[in-house]
């Protein structure tokens, strides 16, 4: 098992992770844009790159 650092590691990454997100979704709703997720975001990636409806929903 590993140490006590080691253990918390995950932890504090995955803190640091939703905090950022959680900064950006506020963001995102001040510049008028609100209720967007994760998953609006992974679209927008999809479509930026070009895709078909169906293409779109395979992803």
């Amino acid at each position: 098992m590993g140490t006590p650092d080691d253990l918390a590691m995950p932890c504090f990454l995955s803190a640091a992770f939703d905090s950022l997100v959680d900064a950006v979704h506020a963001r995102l709703d001040g510049e008028g844009f609100p209720g967007l997720s994760a998953t609006d975001g992974f679209a927008m990636q999809a479509i930026g790159e070009g895709c078909t409806c169906v293409e779109l929903g395979g992803k």
